[in-house]
Parts: C-alpha cells; sequence; structure tokens
C-alpha cells in the first residue's frame, strides 16, 4: 500500500449561553486557548528497515487558523522520546529526529516537518510504542502486534508480465494471522519527453481496497479478482493529456500487496470519505488521536504488461489520447 497519509484538525467551540443571565461583561469569548492534543500516527510494517512515527498537536486557541499554523511551537512537541518495547524480550528502540524533509511554502511554517524514525529490521511480535511528550504529561502508550507474513502464491517471484485483456486477473494468497484487509496497488513508472527534447520520469499508482467478504475462498487460501478497466480508467484521468508531451514511454510496473490489521482497517473505513463524519473515530489511542497499527506488504517490482495490455495503454480508450508508446525491451 506503499504509506498510508492521514491528517487530522480539531478545533472546540465554547458558547456560554448561560453567562449571559449573571455576566456584566458586554463581551462573550467564544473560543479560549485550549490544552495541546497529541496527535500521532504509526504503521510498523516488518518488510521495512526503517520505521516511522508522526507526531504533531491540535489545539484550540482565540488567534486565527493561519497564525497558529505559522508558528511551529504550536503544531509540534519540543522534545518528545518515542520509544518501542518488543514485549516478549524487553528490547527497546528509541526513534530519533529527522528533519530532513522539507515543508511546502505556504501559510505552513517554513520549517521542516518533524517526523521520528527508527531503522531496523522488526521481528514478528506484540510491541509498546511509548511516547513521552517531555511536559509532564501522561505517557502515551499503546501496544500493537505485527502482522507476521503475507505469502502470495500467485503472481510468483517469476511472474514477470500482468495479463490485464485476460479480465479478471486473479491474485491468490494464504490468510494471514491479524489480517483484517487487503490492497492491491499497480504503480506505472514511465518516461515522458516534451519538444522541449526535456525527459522526465514519472508515475503513478492505482490502489484498489479489499475486505475479506469481498474475497473468494479457495479451500486454503484467497483468491481476488481485479478487473483492467478502473485501472485504465484511473490512468486516463489522471495522467493529463498536454500537447507539448511527444511520447510516454513504460518503464516498469511494479505490484504491491497489503494486509492491514484491524485497528487500521477500522480507522480507514470510519475515515473515508463514505463514512458518517460525525461517527469518525478518533483512532485507537487514550487521551490522544490517531492510529498506532501494523500491515505487511509484499512487492513484486520490474514486471511489464503484456503485449496486448500494452496495446490497451496505447490505444484504449481510456489512454489513447495520452501518446503512449511500445517499450522495446519489454
Amino acid at each position: 500500500m506503499g504509506e498510508i497519509n492521514v491528517s487530522m484538525r480539531l478545533s472546540w467551540g465554547i458558547v456560554a449561553i448561560i453567562g449571559l443571565l449573571y455576566s456584566c461583561s458586554e463581551e462573550i469569548n467564544m473560543v479560549s486557548e485550549g490544552e495541546a492534543i497529541p496527535v500521532v500516527y504509526a504503521i510498523f510494517d516488518i518488510s521495512d528497515t526503517i520505521h516511522t512515527v508522526r507526531l504533531s498537536k491540535s489545539f484550540a486557541d482565540e488567534l486565527s487558523v493561519g497564525e497558529m499554523m505559522q508558528d511551529p511551537r504550536r503544531l509540534f512537541f519540543d522534545k518528545p522520546v518515542i520509544s518501542l518495547e518488543r514485549n516478549k524480550t524487553r528490547q527497546n528502540f528509541f526513534f530519533k529526529l529527522n528533519e530532513s524533509q522539507e515543508r511546502v511554502q505556504g501559510i505552513f511554517p517554513v520549517s521542516p516537518n518533524p517526523i521520528y524514525q527508527l531503522e531496523h529490521e522488526l521481528n514478528p511480535g506484540t510491541y509498546t510504542l511509548s511516547i513521552d511528550l517531555g511536559d509532564g504529561s501522561e505517557i502515551i502508550l499503546i501496544n500493537t502486534h505485527l502482522i507476521n507474513e503475507l505469502l502470495v502464491t500467485y503472481p510468483s517471484r517469476a511472474t514477470k508480465r500482468i495479463y490485464f485483456y485476460d479480465d479478471p486477473v486473479s491474485f491468490i494468497w494464504l490468510p494471514s494471522e491479524n489480517a483484517y484487509s487487503y490492497e492491491i496497488a499497480f504503480t506505472l513508472i514511465y518516461e515522458e519527453e516534451h519538444q522541449v527534447k526535456e525527459l522526465n520520469t514519472k508515475s503513478i499508482t492505482y490502489t484498489r481496497r479489499i475486505f475479506e467478504e469481498e474475497l473468494e475462498w479457495m479451500q486454503d487460501r484467497f483468491k481476488a479478482r481485479i478487473y483492467s478497466d478502473p485501472v485504465f480508467a484511473y490512468f486516463g484521468s489522471q495522467i493529463h493529456k498536454d500537447e507539448l508531451v511527444e511520447y510516454r514511454k513504460p518503464l516498469e510496473l511494479i505490484l504491491t500487496i497489503s494486509t492491514a490489521d484491524q485497528d487500521l482497517t477500522q480507522f480507514l473505513s470510519e475515515n473515508s470519505p463514505s463514512f458518517d463524519s460525525r461517527n469518525s473515530t478518533k483512532g485507537n489511542l487514550e487521551n490522544s488521536i490517531g492510529i498506532v497499527a501494523s500491515k505487511f506488504s509484499r512487492q513484486f517490482p520490474d514486471m511489464q504488461l503484456s503485449p496486448k495490455a500494452m496495446d490497451s495503454l496505447r490505444r484504449g480508450r481510456f489512454t489513447k489520447d495520452l501518446k503512449f508508446v511500445n517499450n522495446p525491451d519489454w
């Protein structure tokens, strides 16, 4: 699924109606400064070697949103201590601050967006994430059980082509412990040449979330069926027509099959556009907002479209105007 992107904003309003009956003041303070609430986002995948925790604040204040967003002290905690302990061995790993990611210019702070990273291979098991905000408040503690494996039986590592014309295309894998939903993603990496002879490498990713009830059960394994039309339709809607483009040539197709645990599955479902926002969740944390959960991803790089699928990309109804050409190396 590759990383999953989640952003939250919390605003509070306090209306003192009863105060009107007893107060001599003509001023009504609608919003007063409130205590910052931690916002945490951490999705652990043992197939990765770098693990990330994002930590920020939600807040209420008399200042405007624009003013608050320009002050990094109102967005981020000063010196939090973040660690991950493997419960079985009591081995503790500490996250380090990484400020190398630059923020986009705008009303937001021009200072880097701090993230906390751990560069270490994690073994399967249950872990406790600990976040000490350094302000005397209660330490945030949350347990999560890391998904151990996703054994995909088709495609295999020897499979190099995706036969989209043979609809639907089947993908098969064995059940995984703690897996509650799945995602199949196709990333097309392509070369784009402009009339000024400028070459750019670009990519586009189509993703499809799949729940267990949508899968076909085959004695001891699941089968998912993916149709090609939604994939090509998505490519056609997201890659823009450009008269200055001479051609687009596919370079690589990457297939990623991922699974998510129950907490992440519920969090994504309850924060999806189709979910009733009045019932939106704050995640699985106490006295905080956000999600700490587990996923596992199995990636198949260096794949290619079959000749007929390549022909669909070049001349199909969804992408025929995007100037795709054959890759002679495929």
